[in-house]
């Protein structure tokens, strides 16, 4: 089990429950996709019933139940985490009472700390009492086996909009490689004239190895921009491709689905695709220069270490 809580938010305005679920399971040490736990659940427009958030826990391997109890019982005698129904039709995950303070896992705002009154407010209002759902892993979960055929359809859909785009990321990797050489060369022009040219007193040395220092620095400095460049032109590539099929898939939905989803979830689908987008475009190359300037600095740092030896 995690030491500290884990938290995970809901991916629209009606699924608090599944994602309710999401949360003990991977308290549980068991992750799950929360689209999967919502057909799971059965969640609709409305979200969905006491009944079909504990079936859909059992499905995956959790014991759970749902019971009415006082606050006095929820502090004694309930056993946490526990899926809390609070009184306005949503769900949290209650994970500790400690010095009546009330933990809560929101998988809508949060995670916050409710002192007694407030939680009851929350709860059960001015009631005497209300729903827990109780939830505690079985063997079944730790047996439970998430379908790993989910990293490849990952993998296939990165590469299904990058594909169409090879000679523009193949031109983008030779400058992020231009780019990366000339940081790995600046510093040994820099020891060069420490070591060579101020030691010996060679002017004409220092002279010329400032001059490609300078022509090394500008030559990065465009480099960069060419590689924004490129990276903005295949941002919007790639972001039309995205919305373009989005759209197509969106309209080719039956009425019923449309039944059962409230307008921001579609709006939030369309953000989700530029959050693709964006991870795509920027994190991903951020991440590809960061790796090749980590290994170019440290196969330098480990040949300087041996020479120094």
């Amino acid at each position: 089990m995690t030491l500290k809580f884990p938290h995970k938010y809901q991916l629209s305005n009606n699924n608090c429950g599944p994602a309710s679920i999401q949360i003990v399971a991977k308290y549980y040490g068991k992750s799950f996709n929360q689209l999967f736990l919502a057909k799971t659940c059965k969640v609709n427009k409305e979200g969905c019933s006491i009944d079909d958030l504990c079936k859909g826990a059992e499905s995956i391997g959790l014991k759970s139940g749902a019971y009415k109890v006082d606050i006095q019982m929820l502090k004694k005698q309930v056993k946490l985490p526990v899926i809390i129904h609070i009184s306005t039709n949503h769900y949290v995950v209650l994970y500790k009472i400690k010095n009546d303070k009330y933990y809560v896992s929101d998988p809508q705002k949060g995670k916050y700390s409710l002192n007694e009154k407030e939680f009851s407010k929350l709860w059960i209002k001015n009631k005497l009492t209300g729903y827990v759902i109780t939830v505690e892993p079985t063997i079944l979960l730790r047996e439970y086996e998430f379908n790993k055929a989910n990293s490849l359809k990952a993998l296939s859909f990165l590469l299904k909009y990058l594909g169409p785009y090879k000679k523009a990321i193949g031109k983008l990797v030779l400058v992020i490689l231009f780019v990366v050489l000339i940081q790995a060369v600046l510093p040994f022009i820099s020891k060069a004239v420490i070591d060579i040219g101020i030691m010996t007193i060679n002017l004409d040395l220092i002279s010329v190895l400032l001059v490609a220092s300078i022509v090394l620095v500008i030559s990065s400095t465009s480099a960069n921009w060419i590689r924004d460049s490129l990276v903005l032109h295949l941002s919007n590539r790639i972001k039309i491709s995205i919305l373009s099929d989005f759209v197509h898939k969106l309209l080719k939905l039956p009425y019923p689905f449309f039944e059962n989803r409230q307008i921001g979830d579609i709006l939030q689908r369309i953000r989700d695709q530029e959050r693709i987008q964006g991870f795509i475009m920027n994190f991903l190359f951020d991440v590809i220069i960061s790796n090749l300037l980590l290994i170019v600095f440290g196969i330098i740092l480990f040949y300087q270490g041996k020479r120094i030896k």
